[in-house]
C-alpha cells in the first residue's frame, strides 16, 4: 500500500512542477490545496438553503426545521435555523494531540469562512488553571 501511495504522490508533485510556479505562486497554491485536500471551502460560506442536507426531519425529532449540515463544509450545522460551527475550538495537548468536546462549537453568521482557534488544553477547565496556579505560587 506504501509503495502505490508513495507513486501517487511523486505524480501529484510531478504535475505541480510542470506548472511552473513562482516562490509566490506556489505558496498560494500549496495553501488552497491544502484546503481544498482537508475538505474546506476556499470561499466563503453563504448560508443559502441550497447549502444544507437535512440530517434529522424536524417534525420527527420535536424540531421547527431540524437538524442539518453544510453541504460544502461537514462541520457546520444548522439546528432550527441557528448554524454553528463544531470545529471553532480544538483544545491542543502538550504532546501535540487536539480534541473538541462540547464546547467547541461558536454560532456562525454569514457570509462565513471556517476557521479553527486552537487553545491549550489546560485553558478549557478554569478550575483546573486555578489550582495549577495555586501549586505554583505555593511556597
Amino acid at each position: 500500500m506504501q509503495a502505490a501511495i508513495n507513486e501517487h504522490l511523486l505524480s501529484i508533485v510531478a504535475l505541480f512542477a510542470e506548472e511552473g510556479h513562482s516562490g509566490g505562486s506556489a505558496g498560494y497554491a500549496i495553501g488552497m490545496l491544502q484546503r481544498l485536500l482537508s475538505f474546506e471551502p476556499i470561499t466563503p460560506l453563504t448560508g443559502d438553503d441550497s447549502e444544507w442536507v437535512t440530517v434529522v426531519d424536524g417534525p420527527s425529532a420535536g424540531m421547527e426545521r431540524g437538524l442539518e449540515q453544510n453541504l460544502r463544509c461537514s462541520h457546520v450545522f444548522r439546528e432550527d435555523g441557528v448554524a454553528y460551527d463544531i470545529e471553532a475550538v480544538v483544545y491542543r495537548e502538550r504532546n501535540g494531540g487536539g480534541f473538541t468536546g462540547w464546547d467547541s462549537a461558536r454560532r456562525v453568521t454569514f457570509p462565513y469562512t471556517p476557521s479553527t482557534r486552537t487553545v491549550p488544553a489546560w485553558l478549557r477547565w478554569p478550575e483546573r488553571f486555578v489550582a495549577r496556579l495555586r501549586r505554583q505560587l505555593r511556597p
